[in-house]
């Protein structure tokens, strides 16, 4: 795949120069330093807004619909959510403080087994998430919130 064939990326994240991921629509890409590739999720239909891991065999993809998804370093596995869009999503590593933004002021947690929802004192969108720990993490949209002050 070349790069002049993707269009509207929503989310990068990189465990290494040689190892990229990108959300594309419906679509995960990844870099192995040369060339893209699509590992065209066959999982779910749902838009994909946003992409992060804590190392190259433990990478997640969130999007429309709640969609939440899971790279083991060999295949890709939806987990459970019901809950609105979700847009972006960071975390501490290892991968046991991940945290996922979204509609009507969503906050998600996962603690390495489960997700759970975190109360943000808001309802307005919210695009972004970044922490250097999972009790320093800001969330950023409409509004600015910053955990452990949700």
């Amino acid at each position: 795949m070349s790069s002049s064939a993707m269009n509207n990326l929503y989310g990068v994240w990189a465990a290494l120069l040689s190892d990229v991921w990108a959300v594309e629509l419906t679509h995960i890409l990844h870099y192995n330093g040369s060339a893209w590739s699509s590992m065209n999720s066959t999982i779910t239909d749902s838009t994909l807004n946003g992409v992060w891991g804590s190392s190259a065999s433990d990478v997640f993809a969130v999007g429309n619909s709640g969609t939440v998804l899971r790279y083991n370093g060999s295949a890709w596995s939806l987990m459970a959510s019901a809950l609105p869009k979700i847009w972006m999503m960071s975390g501490a590593l290892p991968a046991a403080d991940v945290f996922a933004t979204g509609e009507s002021g969503t906050i998600l947690h996962y603690n390495g087994s489960a997700w759970s929802p975190m109360a943000s004192g808001t309802t307005n969108e919210l695009y972004g998430v970044w922490g250097s720990s999972g009790s320093d993490v800001f969330a950023v949209g409409q509004t600015g919130e910053h955990y452990p002050a949700l």
